[in-house]
């Protein structure tokens, strides 16, 4: 994943934008619901870590949002 990531990031990858942006959400939420899952196990030891992981899987759901759009838009050439 990090080499596709450095790929894109360089303007070096050669496949369909619209895909790496979904692909790229798919792992923001896989990685969200690690965090939301690590949080749940560390609440009761470590309420204020679990916190931290769950304000960090809302940030990966709003990426993953974000990331979702820009495949749509990019599909209908409405990407800015």
């Amino acid at each position: 994943m990090t080499e596709l990531a450095d790929r894109i990031l360089r303007g070096v990858f050669e496949g369909d934008f619209a895909v790496a942006l979904d692909r790229a959400a798919a792992f923001c939420r896989v990685t969200a619901a690690g965090c939301v899952s690590v949080a749940d196990d560390r609440e009761a030891l470590d309420p204020e870590r679990a916190s931290e992981l769950t304000t960090r899987a809302l940030r990966f759901t709003r990426t993953a949002e974000e990331l979702t759009t820009s495949a749509r838009l990019w599909r209908t050439d409405s990407l800015d």
